[in-house]
């Protein structure tokens, strides 16, 4: 196979993952926040822009100016941690990947109080160590948020696609087939 073929085959390839992505347009005001400042701070680290002004008026808009710090945290962790490539796109970018919206699970879970459960799905993307310090981070970014009156709508799609045991008097839809 030729260099040529061999492109041709990766930019069919990242298009064909870009069109499974969900549109960014369908997030909520919150979850799009939450991840444009993620992005943010991926283009200030990689580009060496600074951003981080940016990210605060963000969050002082949102009312919770000390989500900064945390947002600051957990993306720290994220980048030393890795246990693989994270795929976390451009600010310019009309898809959320499969990796943004894990990440947006994980602030939802925190938010619905399913702690464990967002620390077992940064175990898939980052060392124990590091999915630890990001979910301490994570805890005190949704608190700040919550307490400025900002709450993720859709948290609750978040627990039925990722937690195994819901809070007593919570009712979701039945398990997969394949849990026995």
């Amino acid at each position: 196979m030729d260099r040529r073929t061999r492109a041709g085959l990766k930019r069919s390839t990242m298009i064909f993952a870009a069109n499974d992505d969900t549109p960014r347009a369908a997030l909520p005001v919150l979850d799009n926040a939450l991840l444009w400042s993620m992005q943010a701070w991926v283009v200030g680290l990689c580009k060496g822009a600074d951003v981080a002004g940016r990210i605060g008026a963000l969050y002082a808009d949102l009312g919770a100016p000390t989500a900064t710090g945390y947002l600051d945290g957990f993306m720290w962790a994220l980048s030393q941690g890795a246990s693989r490539m994270l795929e976390v796109n451009c600010v310019c970018c009309g898809t959320v990947s499969a990796d943004e919206r894990a990440l947006l699970d994980v602030f939802a879970l925190q938010q619905e109080g399913q702690a464990d459960e967002a620390l077992n799905l940064l175990g898939g993307m980052v060392t124990p160590g590091a999915a630890l310090a990001a979910r301490s981070s994570v805890s005190r970014l949704m608190a700040a948020l919550n307490e400025a009156g900002q709450y993720l709508p859709e948290a609750e799609a978040a627990v039925r696609r990722h937690a195994l045991v819901l809070p007593a008097g919570r009712i979701i839809a039945a398990a997969p087939h394949w849990v026995h």
